[in-house]
């Protein structure tokens, strides 16, 4: 019997180190294929170009869903106000009267002294998303909507009991407000939740390129993304920690600096709770603080879940909303105002209050003044607030307007 235990042992021991030796042969291939990916290479900047690279090619091998809340601190929604407010007293921008409800809804709000709670949907596939978001706290603005078919981006909110409709094409990225937020809408929860802000601005006019990185003493590692656009410069600092196997970059902190015409920061975020999530195939932070330029909370998400979508769902959920039919998130669609940049239509359309429609066409860009916060270092920074309070103000497109 001890002679059988003792042959047993050792074939398992046998098996065991070759086993062992298949492994460690497989991590020396990977390594000498691909350095960036080992622990070794973690700090060097081609491990940080390899991150930041993988970032911006990442999709989901099947579809899923992730919600996450956002909560806004009281005394943010005070600031805001107070903000909003202010601006006004120098005379009600074109179409305020979209917003007076929400005015006085997030003035009851201020008085209730309560937190702003935001609810977040992003559905993602490989070339499809929907981002959603619903805040019970505006009744008169309920929900704003993105989404991307694979061809075809979109926009819908609900204003006053109607619904604001807008549907884009890639060639019409520089015409318009909304298609610089559209461009980038899923791509800031997306690079946050997933990447932690690594490979944000991707893709735009003006993207961050890897700059530097470092070890540091401790075992974590300290990197930077660097973006000129115009007179400006901004730096993308980033700190965090790695996966245990494979280098997986896993930031604990971002910070945006702007270095030109001045040097002033323009806030960042922290991440925590990285956990490793089957469903979506990649690590997701569970916890998210949304920093203003002082380094204090504007905006805490908290993910909720993470569920896998079927082709079929996330298709209908992502199909263009259509005037006159059913969204299949929202229901039965009462578009008042649409506004559709597809080259064989060109046109927008608005219900007036006695009922009747006013349409005109679309043609020619905007004047390069027009909507100067949409420029894409402005959105690219602004992205770092995406958990705050965002009001819209939605204006009537026209020929050369």
């Amino acid at each position: 019997m001890a002679r059988w235990l003792d042959g047993s042992m050792a074939r398992w021991c046998l098996m065991d180190h070759l086993r062992f030796r298949r492994l460690l042969v497989a991590l020396v291939v990977v390594c000498a294929t691909e350095p960036a990916v080992c622990q070794s290479d973690v700090g060097t900047l081609r491990w940080w170009k390899h991150a930041w690279r993988e970032a911006t090619e990442w999709s989901p091998s099947e579809p899923f869903l992730i919600t996450y809340e956002s909560r806004v601190p009281a005394a943010v929604v005070r600031r805001s106000l107070e903000q909003w407010e202010e601006a006004l007293a120098a005379g009600p921008p074109e179409g305020f009267e979209s917003n007076a409800d929400m005015l006085r809804e997030r003035r009851a709000l201020v008085e209730s002294g309560q937190d702003d709670v935001v609810l977040w949907r992003l559905w993602l596939g490989k070339d499809k998303h929907r981002w959603t978001m619903d805040r019970p706290s505006t009744p008169s603005q309920p929900f704003s909507d993105h989404g991307y078919s694979g061809t075809l981006a979109w926009t819908l909110q609900e204003i006053g009991g109607h619904h604001w409709l807008s549907v884009l094409t890639p060639s019409s990225v520089s015409e318009v407000g909304e298609t610089a937020s559209l461009a980038g809408a899923s791509d800031r929860p997306r690079k946050y939740l997933l990447f932690g802000g690594i490979g944000l601005g991707s893709g735009q006019p003006a993207s961050p390129v890897p700059s530097n990185a470092s070890r540091l003493s401790d075992g974590s590692w300290a990197a930077e993304a660097a973006v000129r656009y115009g007179s400006g410069e901004w730096i993308w600092k980033y700190t965090g920690q790695t996966d245990t196997a494979p280098g997986r970059a896993l930031p604990e902190a971002i910070e945006v600096l702007q270095l030109s015409p001045t040097v002033e920061g323009q806030g960042g975020a922290r991440f925590a709770d990285w956990q490793y999530n089957e469903v979506a195939g990649t690590w997701i932070a569970h916890s998210v603080d949304i920093l203003d330029a002082a380094g204090g909370v504007r905006a805490r998400w908290r993910v909720l879940s993470v569920e896998p979508v079927a082709h079929e769902s996330l298709e209908e959920l992502t199909r263009v909303p259509e005037r006159g039919g059913v969204d299949a998130l929202r229901g039965e669609l009462r578009v008042a105002s649409l506004t559709d940049y597809r080259p064989e239509v060109r046109q927008a359309t608005q219900v007036m209050p006695d009922g009747s429609e006013r349409t005109w066409s679309i043609g020619g860009r905007k004047r390069p003044g027009d909507r100067a916060w949409l420029r894409a270092a402005g959105w690219m920074i602004l992205s770092l607030f995406s958990g705050m309070i965002v009001l819209l103000v939605w204006r009537r497109y026209r020929t050369g307007a």
